[in-house]
């Protein structure tokens, strides 16, 4: 406590000297009559987000009979001071290593050997996971499924839950689909082998959108959004 209150003094200090010196004097602020040339473009109302990783979706969100009174607050409070509609991202590396279970009793299952890490793999979740999104109501979502696990069986299972998700979150409240989390780590996480590069990547990325667009009831257009990289990619991925 002592070391805590030696770290804020000086703050303290500053902002009694701040108040003082603005209770003594006016403040007298210039604004233009016309927007400056060397102005910014108009900043979104809606530029406030939150990125929330599958394995937590729960906690975050709650479920029908035992909601998140305090996220759907906080999201609430920011649309109203915004006057625009909070941004949620939903994905991450769980939710790309993670699959869904349509007979699954449990929101989200983490394997013990996952848990306790801060973004766990090879998670599952279930049809219950998806009653999180009706607590916030008039949210936009930018939605990842995932991509990291190869094969047939992996591709019909994303298909599966992009369905579920898609009639959970409602058309006109997705903003975007967003097809695997951070590619250029695939091969040093084990997912692809040695040499995985951008050209593999699209490959895989336009078989996943076909099937998509041929299996579930997303629409037609520009509605997905790509190649969410880790920071500072090497080459090939510095694209």
């Amino acid at each position: 406590m002592l070391r805590m209150l030696r770290y804020f003094a000086p703050y303290t200090s500053i902002g009694l000297a701040l108040i003082s010196f603005v209770g003594a004097s006016s403040v007298h602020i210039n604004v233009y009559a016309s927007v400056p040339g060397r102005s910014s473009q108009i900043v979104d109302h809606a530029f406030p987000g939150f990125g929330i990783e599958y394995a937590s979706f729960p906690s975050y969100a709650g479920n029908h009979s035992h909601p998140n009174a305090f996220s759907r607050n906080l999201v609430e409070v920011i649309s109203n001071k915004t006057g625009q509609g909070a941004f949620i991202r939903l994905g991450g590396t769980s939710g790309d290593h993670g699959v869904f279970d349509p007979n699954q009793s449990q929101a989200v299952i983490i394997p013990r050997s996952q848990q306790g890490k801060n973004v766990p793999f090879n998670i599952s979740i279930g049809p219950s996971w998806f009653e999180g999104f009706s607590n916030f109501p008039g949210t936009k979502y930018i939605y990842q499924v995932h991509l990291a696990k190869r094969g047939e069986a992996a591709l019909a299972n994303t298909v599966l839950e992009a369905e579920e998700s898609i009639q959970a979150i409602g058309i006109s409240n997705i903003d975007s689909v967003e097809i695997g989390n951070e590619p250029n780590l695939y091969a040093a996480d084990g997912d692809r082998p040695e040499g995985y590069g951008p050209a593999n990547h699209v490959q895989e990325w336009l078989k996943y959108s076909a099937a998509f667009s041929g299996n579930t009831s997303l629409p037609e257009g520009p509605i997905y959004q790509a190649l969410t990289l880790a920071w500072r990619p090497s080459p090939p991925w510095n694209l």
